[in-house]
């Protein structure tokens, strides 16, 4: 998803790494704010900028990608149980986030299965890891 750029819409680097994906298996993660006022979502990064985009790579071979599906509040990956050898999958997706000047905090939850590992980095940050429970990040890691 592309925001539109203002003085008001601060990005963020994010990148998720993905392991232990079953073929056919579904990953959704969630982006929310808990700041009052405040939006966030997914984002190709600024406008312009040559930086900016969404790139999937995969660490585990090919990568048997049926669909991914990006709103503003969620990117969502389903993999193809057909030509992906049986194995666990495993991807990194890097990308950004924007959100309204001032945000300080954001939560991110993963909608998979229980064997499914997710973690996420924000500005090059340490990784966490991100479960059903949302997971509360730092917008700027000092």
């Amino acid at each position: 998803m592309t925001t539109q750029d203002t003085a008001d819409t601060v990005y963020q680097t994010i990148i998720l790494q993905v392991t232990n994906v079953s073929p056919g298996a579904k990953v959704a993660v969630v982006v929310a704010t808990n700041d009052a006022g405040q939006k966030i979502s997914w984002s190709t990064g600024k406008t312009f900028s040559t930086s900016a985009g969404i790139q999937v790579a995969s660490q585990s071979g090919s990568l048997p990608l049926q669909q991914m599906n990006i709103t503003s509040g969620s990117v969502t990956f389903l993999t193809s149980s057909a030509g992906g050898g049986g194995g666990a999958l495993q991807f990194t997706l890097q990308g950004y986030l924007a959100a309204t000047n001032g945000i300080y905090t954001l939560t991110l939850a993963s909608q998979a299965d229980p064997n499914v590992l997710v973690t996420a980095s924000i500005g090059g940050a340490m990784s966490q890891v991100v479960n059903a429970t949302p997971t509360l990040f730092y917008w700027n890691q000092q």
